[in-house]
């Protein structure tokens, strides 16, 4: 399963991919580098989530599967928090 790390406002996170989804992005409590993406669809995240903390993106729209992943929880409790970041947010869920 190929993962990378991203830095938000709140801290740095974890992507996950499998199979072609994204099953889980999560806030850690430790710092970490943020790596080079691997993959095409770890790109498209890391380019949607540059534009959405950047404010001028609103959806996004790459693939997950939502019953693994823990993308609301990281949204709704750590990043919709911070100033930084606008409460108004949507998930393209092809599953």
């Amino acid at each position: 399963m190929p993962f990378t790390y991203y830095k938000t406002p709140v801290g740095t996170c974890q992507i996950t991919e499998e199979d072609g989804f994204i099953t889980r992005v999560h806030i850690l409590d430790e710092e970490h580098n943020p790596t080079e993406a691997e993959t095409s669809l770890m790109k498209q995240v890391l380019t949607e989530f540059d534009e959405y903390f950047a404010g001028t993106r609103r959806t996004f729209t790459f693939p997950i599967k939502q019953g693994d992943l823990i993308f609301s929880n990281w949204f709704g409790r750590s990043c919709l928090t911070s100033t930084m970041v606008k409460p108004s947010l949507t998930v393209n869920n092809p599953t």
